[in-house]
């Protein structure tokens, strides 16, 4: 049954061969845009080679008779093989010249490192079992028929011609010897092609040692992705946690100085208050007291003047309940001074800014002491010169109040300037704000612009390298095909080579052996 399939496979075997590549242009011209299919051609081709040096040597016959039909048909299935693999690199070929001259637009999608290692494995597992399969079958062949040769010539060599048969003995016997120097060499080349191929030997030019190298750059080129992937995370997450830290202190810096500031502030307005008032204190009491002792006759007068004094307790009444109010109004700034510093750290700016108001009050203050001296200046002349003492009081009463209408004026006119002060503080501090968050904006969307430059120029690294990868792995393999192709050429021309001289010496000597028996038999007669 199988020797029929045999038979029925060699006898359509081109045939089959034109339509396993008829398959192969089939699939390289329905996928060509996929970037698998030149390896998966190439494999089709090995495919095909090994297939037909199977079909041969399973054709192949160590009969005497038959050896010369064994050579043929042995020769017929490495044609089919070889065939298979040259249209197979061809229309890989093709296909790698059209995606590199025609399509260099388009984005690199092609197998992976550890698809077309995966591939070579397989093949070079597959030559390798093939290798050994025609290895032992040439050393079953040589011993089978070296062993049926000697058989021959010891059978035909008992009876009377003895004398011929060892001169003929001898000569085949230094043909055996030339053909199993021969065996031995085909042996050994089979052995360097199976070497090369699983890498037995660490030259640089095994396929092995190319495989491992492709390896070994692919798992440095991982290696080093994955480290800048981590260098970028760590940078990243490096920047973050320090942004972080700076607006941490950034907003414990504002906190901290709006503090202080206002406490200093406050202070300050508290001082000031406090010694004003002591100062208002002191000189009116020791004033108002030296003038009961001066002017005890005035009691008539001062009640005539009590709606004068009335006024003047009134406006100092208004003098403190402004003054109590200048006080809420600076409390409030300063409340707003601790909104208004959660947002930036200009502080200082209000703080210099303050400055007029604080110089402002002190002046009033010494302006308020400069006229309180004067009012005891009058209060004393008034002991001396009481007829004035009217007209004084009066010009006191008219200055004090002009003094005081002073005052509330230039209150009015701090507050309004504080008012203006903060305003601009506000508008500067918003500024800053959103300068800061500009800045910060900016920095993150350069970092984000970092972060995809360097992704580009990784992809484009790997794209460049995976490209190179697979042009020498491409080349590699070309080159193992080609030795493989020569090898096997080399084995099969020595084949023909070696066996037709046996062939037709084997004929001469059954020739010689049919001439020689019927002498036989007449000497016998």
């Amino acid at each position: 049954m199988v020797a029929e399939l045999l038979d029925f496979l060699s006898t359509i075997g081109g045939m089959i061969t034109l339509f396993y590549i008829g398959i192969m242009v089939f699939i390289a011209f329905k996928f060509h845009n996929n970037d698998k299919i030149p390896s998966i051609l190439v494999s089709m081709g090995i495919l095909g080679t090994f297939f037909g040096i199977f079909i041969g040597l399973m054709r192949f016959d160590t009969d005497i008779n038959q050896i010369q039909i064994s050579i043929e048909q042995l020769l017929n299935g490495l044609k089919t093989a070889f065939l298979t693999s040259i249209a197979g690199v061809i229309l890989s070929l093709i296909l790698k010249m059209k995606s590199t001259y025609f399509e260099d637009n388009n984005e690199y999608s092609g197998a992976t490192i550890e698809d077309i290692v995966a591939t070579i494995d397989k093949s070079s597992k597959n030559n390798n079992k093939k290798i050994d399969e025609l290895i032992s079958v040439l050393d079953k062949d040589e011993e089978s028929h070296l062993e049926e040769i000697k058989n021959y010539l010891v059978k035909e060599g008992e009876g009377n011609l003895s004398h011929q048969l060892v001169k003929m003995r001898n000569k085949y016997d230094e043909i055996l010897t030339n053909q199993k120097k021969l065996f031995r060499e085909n042996r050994e080349v089979l052995i360097e092609i199976k070497k090369s191929l699983t890498g037995e030997t660490n030259d640089e030019g095994s396929l092995n040692y190319n495989l491992s190298m492709l390896r070994e750059k692919n798992n440095e080129i991982k290696t080093n992705i994955v480290e800048v992937q981590n260098i970028n995370k760590e940078s990243h997450s490096k920047a973050l946690e320090k942004q972080e830290e700076l607006i941490s202190k950034f907003d414990a810096f504002q906190k901290e100085m709006a503090k202080q500031n206002t406490e200093a502030l406050v202070e300050a307005i508290r001082g000031a208050m406090e010694d004003f008032n002591s100062k208002i204190n002191e000189h009116l009491g020791e004033n108002f007291k030296q003038l009961n002792e001066g002017v005890g006759q005035m009691l008539e007068w001062q009640d005539k003047y009590k709606e004068q004094v009335a006024f003047m307790v009134d406006s100092f009444e208004k003098i403190i309940e402004k003054l109590n109010k200048d006080t809420e109004a600076i409390e409030k700034v300063s409340k707003s001074i601790d909104q208004i510093a959660e947002k930036s750290g200009s502080i200082t700016k209000a703080a210099d800014n303050l400055e007029p108001i604080l110089k402002g009050i002190i002046d009033q203050k010494e302006e308020l002491e400069k006229t309180m001296k004067e009012f005891a200046e009058i209060s004393n002349k008034a002991q001396e010169a009481f007829p004035k003492i009217e007209q004084r009081i009066d010009d006191l009463t008219k200055g004090f109040s002009d003094s005081v209408e002073k005052s509330i004026e230039r209150s009015d006119n701090i507050l309004s300037k504080q008012e203006n002060a903060f305003n601009r503080i506000l508008d500067n501090f918003e500024t800053l704000d959103q300068k800061a968050k500009n800045n910060i904006e900016s920095i993150l969307k350069n970092a984000d612009e970092m972060n995809q430059k360097l992704r580009r120029e990784q992809n484009e690294i790997i794209k460049d390298n995976i490209q190179s990868l697979d042009s020498a792995l491409e080349e590699e393999l070309e080159k193992s095909l080609n030795s493989l192709g020569k090898s096997l050429a080399s084995l099969s021309n020595k084949f023909v080579e070696d066996y037709q001289p046996l062939t037709d010496r084997l004929r001469d000597v059954v020739r010689i052996a049919e001439e020689i028996e019927p002498a036989g038999v007449n000497y016998n007669e």
